[in-house]
């Protein structure tokens, strides 16, 4: 004859299996959704994570311009390197500008606030519209060789030369 406690613990034993089992199985598909999440944002990370260099364009003078600081006068980037260009110039507004535009046109892409301009029938350059004090623009170089800019104040009576030498 079997005892009613023993029948008893026996039920109990298999509710506490039961439960165990169905919390693991809950832990394990935990487990696993944050890992595939993981995942997921590490190779969006990656895949999305671009290089960049930050160009900055400062005025010299006080209230008046007098002249530009370009930091660094010479950048040097990796091929599909982003170069921004940063405007801590106050006094004016700032245009920056690539004589040879055609050719600086085509080793770019995903540029921010750059057009291919025609100053004449054989002459193109490519340049920004007026960036004002603490706007940006910018390129993404995708062809190794060196690029010459102008930095250009809106009376067009300061200039300063910068270059990007792409690796």
């Amino acid at each position: 004859m079997i005892h009613k406690n023993s029948i008893a613990s026996q039920t109990l034993t298999k509710e506490k299996e039961e439960k165990m089992l169905k919390s693991r199985k809950f832990f394990v598909v935990g487990l696993v959704l944050m890992m595939a999440a993981g995942l997921v944002l590490g190779i969006q990370g990656n895949v999305c994570a671009q290089d960049a260099k930050l160009v900055k364009i400062h005025g010299v003078g006080g209230d008046t311009l007098k002249g530009f600081f370009i930091d660094p006068e010479v950048t040097y980037a990796k091929k599909n390197t982003i170069i921004v260009w940063l405007d801590g110039v106050a006094q004016q507004d700032i245009k920056i500008e690539f004589a040879d535009g055609k050719k600086c046109k085509s080793v770019t892409a995903y540029q921010s606030d750059f057009n291919l301009v025609d100053l004449d029938k054989e002459r193109w350059c490519y340049v920004t519209s007026w960036v004002s004090f603490a706007g940006t623009s910018s390129l993404q170089f995708t062809e190794v060789g060196e690029y010459s800019y102008k930095v250009i104040s809106k009376d067009e009576k300061v200039i300063a030369t910068g270059k990007l030498i792409v690796e």
